[in-house]
């Protein structure tokens, strides 16, 4: 089974694409740290590799720690070394990321054969629409578990009643429910892309 990486970076969607075949790691990609909050909320990853320089990065690593993340997270410079320190960080080799500049990137001529103009536009609206949503939710979505998980700790460290940690386990639960639907949200945005 392959392993399951967080990859977080501004151009995570297109690495994601190169890093996953020939048996790679299982990748969901996220643009911003406030989506990977969201993401780690709800879902077990083996590992999260995020670019090196976005806002808020280095809070992943003491989160992912907490979360029991097995191999923690990895900073990558760019997507020339993202491959061999990805490779040495899950114990495998992997086939060199594509570099940025060169990428793959689905454009009309890779859209499937006799859709009109006008329902490719709207197909566009939706997946940028879903994007939006998906980012809107994710952000207060981050606030609200990771207020639980703090909620949790406090009551634990102070002794509060049962009934109150049990309250912010709940939430924090409910969260990673939420994460979960946000995970589908990219699914369907992602189908969509391969008809731009």
């Amino acid at each position: 089974m392959p392993a399951h990486l967080l990859l977080v970076g501004p151009e995570s969607a297109r690495l994601a694409e190169t890093l996953a075949s020939d048996g790679g790691p299982d990748v969901t990609p996220v643009d911003t740290v406030a989506e990977a909050r969201a993401y780690l909320a709800g879902t077990a990853f083996d590992a999260v590799a995020v670019q090196a320089g976005l806002e808020g990065a280095e809070a992943l690593g003491a989160l992912a720690a907490g979360l029991g993340v097995p191999r923690g997270v990895l900073v990558f410079g760019d997507a020339a070394d993202l491959a061999a320190r990805l490779g040495a960080h899950l114990g495998r080799a992997l086939a060199p990321a594509t570099p940025l500049s060169t990428a793959a990137v689905p454009g009309p001529a890779d859209a499937p054969s006799g859709i009109p103009d006008d329902v490719r536009a709207a197909l566009d609206g939706l997946r940028d629409e879903l994007a939006r949503v998906a980012h809107d939710l994710a952000n207060p979505l981050a606030v609200v578990v990771g207020n639980a998980q703090l909620g949790a700790e406090l009551a634990r460290v102070f002794g509060a009643d049962e009934a109150i940690g049990q309250a912010f386990a709940d939430i924090e639960e409910a969260g990673g429910a939420l994460a979960a639907r946000l995970g589908q949200l990219a699914a369907l945005r992602a189908r969509l892309d391969g008809f731009r």
